[in-house]
């Protein structure tokens, strides 16, 4: 049998892809002598039935079309921090059986490639959607160190707002995250400068605290429209 099946050799090509040049060189030195033993290996059976030997190689690949989905559903038990997988297992699923030349084949395992799919594209849909939500968690606790920043923040989280609506994870949970986010992020400027002014009137500038108040006042104004627009401004 072959020991390289497609779907092996492009799961090997993505993890090398990843790896440093010095390492990558080793394992691409492996995977070429990998293919030259499979080039022996089909030689050497000459007398061997094609059609036996397509057929071993289509049960090959179904065997890690399976194994591709039960890895990435066990992705599913922690937080999904990369897209990868997603992107990966959708691949695998658009391209699986593309290629093989027998249309016996493809009409024998139509049902059970057809059932693969629909399980490789629902688990891709649960990561892609625990990925968001992690990703939702990380970006509502970002440092925020300057005015862009509470501004590029806002941009971000209006943006994520509409990755989770159109994967329908926009939940009242997911909501209230966001509205979080932003009113920090529109209270930023003004919060640093109500600091300033407390120091102010702590060092005796009775006169420069309650203008600074003011700007604070203002500040926020200014970055609460931004933030959510129609809203009412809190008063400081």
């Amino acid at each position: 049998m072959n020991l390289l099946t497609s779907s092996l050799f492009l799961k090997e090509i993505r993890r090398i892809a990843a790896l440093p040049d010095d390492k990558a060189f080793n394992e691409i030195e492996t995977l070429l002598k990998l293919l030259k033993s499979d080039e022996t290996a089909t030689a050497d059976n000459g007398g061997e039935d094609d059609e036996d030997f397509e057929r071993e190689q289509a049960i090959e690949e179904l065997k890690d079309f399976e194994e591709e989905i039960a890895a990435a559903k066990r992705e599913l038990t922690e937080p999904v921090e990369s897209d990868t997988t997603v992107i990966n297992l959708r691949d695998t699923a658009d391209d699986f059986s593309d290629y093989w030349e027998s249309k016996e084949l493809k009409a024998e395992f139509s049902g059970k490639i057809i059932q693969l799919k629909k399980a490789a594209n629902e688990v891709a849909d649960q990561l892609e959607r625990a990925y968001l939500l992690t990703c939702l968690d990380t970006l509502v606790e970002l440092d925020i160190r300057s005015q862009v920043g509470a501004y590029d923040l806002m941009n971000q989280l209006d943006a994520w707002s509409k990755k989770l609506k159109q994967a329908d994870i926009l939940t009242p949970d997911a909501i209230q995250k966001i509205r979080a986010g932003k009113e920090r992020a529109a209270w930023f400027r003004a919060k640093k400068k109500l600091d300033d002014a407390d120091i102010a009137e702590a060092a005796g500038k009775r006169i420069r605290a309650p203008k600074m108040r003011d700007e604070a006042q203002a500040m926020l104004k200014q970055d609460w429209k931004r933030a959510f627009k129609n809203e009412p401004v809190p008063t400081i």
